[in-house]
Protein backbone atom coordinates (compact mmCIF):
# COMPACT_ATOMS: atom_id res chain seq x y z
CA UNK A 1 0.00 0.00 0.00
CA UNK A 2 1.16 3.62 -0.81
CA UNK A 3 0.06 6.39 1.57
CA UNK A 4 0.77 9.78 -0.35
CA UNK A 5 1.60 13.02 1.43
CA UNK A 6 -1.78 13.95 1.79
CA UNK A 7 -2.65 12.13 4.62
CA UNK A 8 -1.00 14.12 7.40
CA UNK A 9 -1.07 10.81 10.25
CA UNK A 10 -4.15 12.30 12.00
CA UNK A 11 -6.75 11.36 9.25
CA UNK A 12 -7.61 8.27 9.64
CA UNK A 13 -6.77 5.38 13.07
CA UNK A 14 -3.65 3.03 11.41
CA UNK A 15 -6.03 0.14 12.30
CA UNK A 16 -8.67 1.25 9.62
CA UNK A 17 -6.18 1.14 6.98
CA UNK A 18 -4.71 -1.85 8.87
CA UNK A 19 -8.17 -3.17 7.06
CA UNK A 20 -7.34 -2.78 3.60
CA UNK A 21 -3.75 -4.99 3.66
CA UNK A 22 -3.36 -8.29 2.51
CA UNK A 23 -3.18 -10.36 5.25
CA UNK A 24 0.48 -12.04 3.68
CA UNK A 25 3.75 -10.41 2.50
CA UNK A 26 2.34 -7.02 2.46
CA UNK A 27 4.28 -3.77 3.28
CA UNK A 28 3.32 -0.11 3.60
CA UNK A 29 5.27 2.93 1.62
CA UNK A 30 4.26 6.20 3.02
CA UNK A 31 5.36 9.20 1.58
CA UNK A 32 5.54 12.30 4.13
CA UNK A 33 7.78 15.58 4.82
CA UNK A 34 7.38 14.42 8.74
CA UNK A 35 7.56 11.60 11.13
CA UNK A 36 3.62 10.77 11.80
CA UNK A 37 1.11 8.25 12.98
CA UNK A 38 1.16 6.38 9.98
CA UNK A 39 4.80 6.60 8.65
CA UNK A 40 5.66 5.22 12.21
CA UNK A 41 3.48 2.20 10.86
CA UNK A 42 5.37 2.21 7.58
CA UNK A 43 8.10 -0.20 6.33
CA UNK A 44 9.32 1.87 3.92
CA UNK A 45 9.24 5.82 4.81
CA UNK A 46 10.10 8.00 1.46
CA UNK A 47 10.15 12.18 2.50
CA UNK A 48 8.18 14.15 0.36
CA UNK A 49 8.33 17.79 -0.15
CA UNK A 50 7.36 19.86 2.58
CA UNK A 51 4.81 22.93 2.83
CA UNK A 52 5.58 25.66 0.59
CA UNK A 53 8.62 23.48 -1.04
CA UNK A 54 6.50 21.73 -4.01
CA UNK A 55 3.33 23.65 -6.34
CA UNK A 56 -0.18 22.20 -5.34
CA UNK A 57 -3.74 23.56 -5.62
CA UNK A 58 -5.32 25.48 -2.52
CA UNK A 59 -8.44 24.30 -2.47
CA UNK A 60 -12.00 25.91 -1.89
CA UNK A 61 -12.76 26.98 1.55
CA UNK A 62 -15.18 25.77 3.86
CA UNK A 63 -18.33 27.08 3.42
CA UNK A 64 -18.05 28.86 0.18
CA UNK A 65 -20.85 28.92 -1.78
CA UNK A 66 -19.17 28.97 -5.06
CA UNK A 67 -15.59 27.34 -6.18
CA UNK A 68 -12.58 28.58 -6.24
CA UNK A 69 -9.04 27.50 -7.75
CA UNK A 70 -5.56 29.48 -6.74
CA UNK A 71 -1.98 27.99 -7.22
CA UNK A 72 0.89 27.75 -4.05
CA UNK A 73 4.14 28.07 -5.18
CA UNK A 74 7.21 27.27 -4.24
CA UNK A 75 8.60 29.07 -1.64
CA UNK A 76 11.62 27.54 -0.05
CA UNK A 77 13.98 25.32 -2.01
CA UNK A 78 13.27 21.66 -2.14
CA UNK A 79 15.61 19.43 -0.56
CA UNK A 80 17.92 17.15 -2.26
CA UNK A 81 16.88 13.65 -0.65
CA UNK A 82 13.01 14.24 -1.13
CA UNK A 83 10.78 12.91 -4.10
CA UNK A 84 7.19 13.70 -4.69
CA UNK A 85 5.04 10.95 -4.81
CA UNK A 86 4.17 10.97 -8.51
CA UNK A 87 7.84 10.92 -9.17
CA UNK A 88 8.59 7.11 -7.41
CA UNK A 89 5.42 6.20 -9.38
CA UNK A 90 6.47 6.75 -12.29
CA UNK A 91 9.79 5.48 -11.48
CA UNK A 92 8.21 1.89 -10.79
CA UNK A 93 6.07 1.91 -13.67
CA UNK A 94 9.31 2.54 -15.96
CA UNK A 95 11.67 -0.28 -13.87
CA UNK A 96 8.25 -2.71 -14.06
CA UNK A 97 8.03 -2.14 -17.89
CA UNK A 98 4.75 -0.89 -17.61
CA UNK A 99 3.67 1.51 -20.92
CA UNK A 100 1.79 4.70 -18.94
CA UNK A 101 1.80 8.64 -19.31
CA UNK A 102 1.66 9.54 -16.35
CA UNK A 103 1.83 13.93 -15.84
CA UNK A 104 3.50 15.67 -13.55
CA UNK A 105 2.00 17.61 -11.22
CA UNK A 106 2.87 21.24 -12.53
CA UNK A 107 1.18 19.44 -16.24
CA UNK A 108 -1.74 18.25 -13.89
CA UNK A 109 -2.52 21.60 -12.37
CA UNK A 110 -2.34 23.05 -16.20
CA UNK A 111 -4.79 20.64 -16.92
CA UNK A 112 -7.35 22.02 -14.39
CA UNK A 113 -6.64 25.37 -15.58
CA UNK A 114 -7.39 24.07 -19.24
CA UNK A 115 -10.77 23.50 -18.54
CA UNK A 116 -11.79 26.48 -16.29
CA UNK A 117 -10.82 28.61 -19.44
CA UNK A 118 -12.56 26.26 -21.90
CA UNK A 119 -15.60 26.59 -19.42
CA UNK A 120 -15.46 30.70 -19.90
CA UNK A 121 -17.16 30.91 -16.46
CA UNK A 122 -16.36 33.02 -13.42
CA UNK A 123 -13.03 35.78 -12.81
CA UNK A 124 -10.34 36.29 -11.38
CA UNK A 125 -9.18 38.57 -8.32
CA UNK A 126 -5.95 39.89 -8.46
CA UNK A 127 -4.49 40.13 -4.64
CA UNK A 128 -2.01 43.01 -5.55
CA UNK A 129 -4.08 45.71 -6.80
CA UNK A 130 -7.43 43.84 -5.96
CA UNK A 131 -8.83 44.38 -9.70
CA UNK A 132 -11.23 41.22 -11.00
CA UNK A 133 -11.00 40.20 -14.58
CA UNK A 134 -13.68 37.65 -16.31
CA UNK A 135 -12.71 34.74 -17.46
CA UNK A 136 -14.26 35.25 -21.08
CA UNK A 137 -11.79 38.29 -21.35
CA UNK A 138 -9.29 36.38 -20.68
CA UNK A 139 -7.20 35.54 -24.40
CA UNK A 140 -5.62 31.94 -23.34
CA UNK A 141 -5.43 29.06 -20.82
CA UNK A 142 -1.68 30.12 -20.63
CA UNK A 143 -2.72 33.82 -20.06
CA UNK A 144 -4.86 32.15 -17.06
CA UNK A 145 -2.39 29.82 -16.02
CA UNK A 146 0.51 33.40 -15.60
CA UNK A 147 -2.17 35.20 -13.52
CA UNK A 148 -2.61 32.31 -11.21
CA UNK A 149 0.86 31.61 -10.83
CA UNK A 150 1.35 35.78 -10.21
CA UNK A 151 -1.25 34.99 -7.28
CA UNK A 152 -4.66 35.69 -8.36
CA UNK A 153 -7.55 33.29 -7.59
CA UNK A 154 -10.22 32.02 -9.72
CA UNK A 155 -14.00 32.51 -8.30
CA UNK A 156 -16.62 30.65 -10.29
CA UNK A 157 -20.13 32.65 -10.80
CA UNK A 158 -22.56 32.17 -8.17
CA UNK A 159 -25.05 29.35 -8.72
CA UNK A 160 -28.92 29.68 -9.47
CA UNK A 161 -29.54 26.65 -8.19
CA UNK A 162 -32.85 25.62 -5.72
CA UNK A 163 -31.15 25.16 -2.09
CA UNK A 164 -31.22 21.32 -1.53
CA UNK A 165 -34.23 20.19 0.84
CA UNK A 166 -33.32 19.66 4.64
CA UNK A 167 -32.08 16.13 4.90
CA UNK A 168 -32.47 13.92 8.55
CA UNK A 169 -29.72 11.58 9.17
CA UNK A 170 -30.44 9.03 11.60
CA UNK A 171 -27.05 7.76 13.15
CA UNK A 172 -27.06 4.29 14.92
CA UNK A 173 -23.65 3.87 15.82
CA UNK A 174 -22.35 0.19 17.26
CA UNK A 175 -22.18 1.25 20.63
CA UNK A 176 -22.06 -0.84 23.81
CA UNK A 177 -22.54 1.13 27.19
CA UNK A 178 -23.05 -2.15 29.59
CA UNK A 179 -25.42 -0.04 31.24
CA UNK A 180 -22.33 1.53 32.95
CA UNK A 181 -23.07 5.37 34.50
CA UNK A 182 -19.19 6.27 33.60
CA UNK A 183 -18.95 5.27 30.01
CA UNK A 184 -19.91 7.73 27.17
CA UNK A 185 -19.63 8.42 23.34
CA UNK A 186 -15.90 9.96 22.25
CA UNK A 187 -16.83 11.92 19.55
CA UNK A 188 -13.80 12.63 17.44
CA UNK A 189 -13.40 15.85 15.33
CA UNK A 190 -10.74 17.44 13.52
CA UNK A 191 -10.10 20.94 12.72
CA UNK A 192 -8.98 21.39 8.47
CA UNK A 193 -6.00 22.93 8.06
CA UNK A 194 -4.86 22.31 11.88
CA UNK A 195 -2.44 19.14 11.31
CA UNK A 196 0.80 19.39 10.52
CA UNK A 197 0.91 19.08 6.52
CA UNK A 198 -1.73 21.66 5.74
CA UNK A 199 -2.46 23.90 2.92
CA UNK A 200 -2.14 27.25 5.38
CA UNK A 201 1.26 28.42 6.93
CA UNK A 202 2.42 26.34 9.50
CA UNK A 203 2.93 29.46 11.23
CA UNK A 204 -0.84 30.74 11.52
CA UNK A 205 -1.23 26.62 13.24
CA UNK A 206 1.25 27.92 15.39
CA UNK A 207 -0.90 30.78 16.53
CA UNK A 208 -4.34 29.19 17.01
CA UNK A 209 -2.61 26.05 19.18
CA UNK A 210 -0.42 28.59 21.23
CA UNK A 211 -3.75 30.75 22.07
CA UNK A 212 -5.88 27.77 22.65
CA UNK A 213 -8.23 29.12 19.75
CA UNK A 214 -8.94 25.61 19.27
CA UNK A 215 -8.42 22.16 20.52
CA UNK A 216 -5.05 20.11 19.90
CA UNK A 217 -4.17 16.72 20.93
CA UNK A 218 -4.59 15.11 24.01
CA UNK A 219 -8.03 18.24 24.72
CA UNK A 220 -11.34 16.68 25.10
CA UNK A 221 -14.56 18.97 25.86
CA UNK A 222 -17.69 17.72 27.91
CA UNK A 223 -20.78 19.36 28.87
CA UNK A 224 -21.04 20.70 32.67
CA UNK A 225 -23.93 18.67 33.33
CA UNK A 226 -21.35 15.42 32.10
CA UNK A 227 -18.56 17.20 34.68
CA UNK A 228 -20.51 17.16 37.54
CA UNK A 229 -21.51 13.89 36.87
CA UNK A 230 -17.71 12.62 36.83
CA UNK A 231 -16.64 14.94 39.55
CA UNK A 232 -14.60 16.52 36.99
CA UNK A 233 -13.48 20.45 37.12
CA UNK A 234 -12.24 22.90 34.13
CA UNK A 235 -8.94 22.15 32.89
CA UNK A 236 -8.79 18.63 35.17
CA UNK A 237 -6.15 15.69 34.12
CA UNK A 238 -7.87 12.97 33.60
CA UNK A 239 -7.45 9.31 31.93
CA UNK A 240 -9.44 8.31 29.00
CA UNK A 241 -10.24 4.92 28.16
CA UNK A 242 -11.45 2.49 25.10
CA UNK A 243 -11.13 -0.67 24.52
CA UNK A 244 -8.43 0.20 22.29
CA UNK A 245 -6.24 1.87 25.20
CA UNK A 246 -5.61 4.73 27.66
CA UNK A 247 -3.72 8.46 26.90
CA UNK A 248 -3.50 11.51 29.63
CA UNK A 249 -5.94 14.48 28.50
CA UNK A 250 -6.91 17.70 30.00
CA UNK A 251 -10.29 17.93 30.02
CA UNK A 252 -12.23 21.20 28.94
CA UNK A 253 -15.93 21.71 30.39
CA UNK A 254 -17.75 23.52 27.64
CA UNK A 255 -21.61 24.93 28.27
CA UNK A 256 -21.60 24.07 23.46
CA UNK A 257 -20.69 20.29 24.20
CA UNK A 258 -24.05 18.37 24.27
CA UNK A 259 -24.38 16.31 27.60
CA UNK A 260 -23.44 12.66 27.66
CA UNK A 261 -21.01 13.34 24.91
CA UNK A 262 -16.77 13.40 24.95
CA UNK A 263 -15.73 15.45 22.20
CA UNK A 264 -12.34 14.77 21.61
CA UNK A 265 -10.11 16.81 19.24
CA UNK A 266 -7.12 15.31 16.13
CA UNK A 267 -4.81 17.50 16.07
CA UNK A 268 -0.93 17.62 16.42
CA UNK A 269 1.10 17.78 19.24
CA UNK A 270 1.38 21.73 20.79
CA UNK A 271 4.42 22.45 18.65
CA UNK A 272 2.64 21.61 15.45
CA UNK A 273 5.66 19.60 14.08
CA UNK A 274 7.58 16.36 14.79
CA UNK A 275 11.00 15.63 14.32
CA UNK A 276 13.00 12.62 15.61
CA UNK A 277 13.79 14.43 18.45
CA UNK A 278 10.44 15.50 19.27
CA UNK A 279 8.27 12.63 17.94
CA UNK A 280 4.18 12.42 18.20
CA UNK A 281 2.61 11.33 21.58
CA UNK A 282 -0.74 8.92 22.20
CA UNK A 283 -3.32 10.24 19.63
CA UNK A 284 -6.56 10.13 19.84
CA UNK A 285 -7.06 8.13 16.51
CA UNK A 286 -5.27 5.39 18.64
CA UNK A 287 -8.14 4.88 21.26
CA UNK A 288 -10.68 5.09 18.07
CA UNK A 289 -12.66 1.94 17.96
CA UNK A 290 -13.41 0.95 13.60
CA UNK A 291 -17.07 -0.46 13.36
CA UNK A 292 -17.25 -3.65 11.18
CA UNK A 293 -18.64 -0.83 8.64
CA UNK A 294 -15.89 0.92 8.81
CA UNK A 295 -16.52 4.00 10.63
CA UNK A 296 -14.39 5.04 13.43
CA UNK A 297 -15.82 8.73 14.62
CA UNK A 298 -18.11 7.13 17.73
CA UNK A 299 -16.64 5.16 20.27
CA UNK A 300 -17.44 4.20 23.76
CA UNK A 301 -15.18 5.83 26.27
CA UNK A 302 -14.59 6.16 30.30
CA UNK A 303 -13.54 9.22 31.21
CA UNK A 304 -11.90 9.44 35.02
CA UNK A 305 -9.99 12.18 37.09
CA UNK A 306 -6.32 11.62 37.24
Amino acid sequence: MIVDGADSGYALPWSLIKKKLVQDNNFVVTFSPILNEISAHSDYLIPSPAYLESMTDVPTSIGSNVATFALSTPLLKKQDFTNEPIDIIKEIALRSNISIEIPSIEELLKQKVEAIHSQKRGSIYVYSDQSSVSVRDISSADELWTRLNEGAVWIDESSNQTPPKKITFALNPELSHENKTDCFPLVAYGWRCATSTAQISPILSKVFQETELRNVNGVVSINPTTAQQLGIMHKDQATLSTKNGTMKVLVKVESTVRPGIIEASIAPLLNGIETPLHPSGKNILNLCEVTNNGTWRITTANLQKA
